[in-house]
């Protein structure tokens, strides 16, 4: 089993990860990094992009409709995380996800 540092056996429910990146929502290696956080122990919640933005990750743009970004609750996934297509970049989702507009504040 992977750990997380600080908990035994990576263990923690408690503990808050956000898992994003930049070429999209739809990326084998985004559920990849999924299982292995939620096998932690981790509650995951995975927002990413709706389209595949490498290149624009660190820009803070986003797509919005009546003053609200626009944000797709999907399926998981992987069993276990919360899964979201967002139409923004990643650091925008980052953001947002620091002001729990996916669920708990990550840690």
């Amino acid at each position: 089993m992977v750990g997380f540092a600080g908990f035994p056996g990576g263990q923690n429910p408690e503990v808050q990860a956000l898992i994003t990146n930049d070429d999209g929502v739809d990326s084998p290696g985004l559920a990849a990094l999924a299982e292995v956080a939620v096998e932690a122990g981790l509650d995951v919640t995975v927002a990413a992009p709706s389209w595949d933005s490498s290149g624009a990750s660190a820009s803070l743009t986003a797509v919005q409709q009546d003053g609200r970004f626009l944000v797709e609750e999907r399926d998981p996934v992987v069993p276990g995380a919360r899964w979201f297509s967002v139409e923004a970049a990643p650091a925008f989702i980052v953001r947002a996800g620091m002001e729990e507009a996916f669920g708990p504040r990550p840690d």
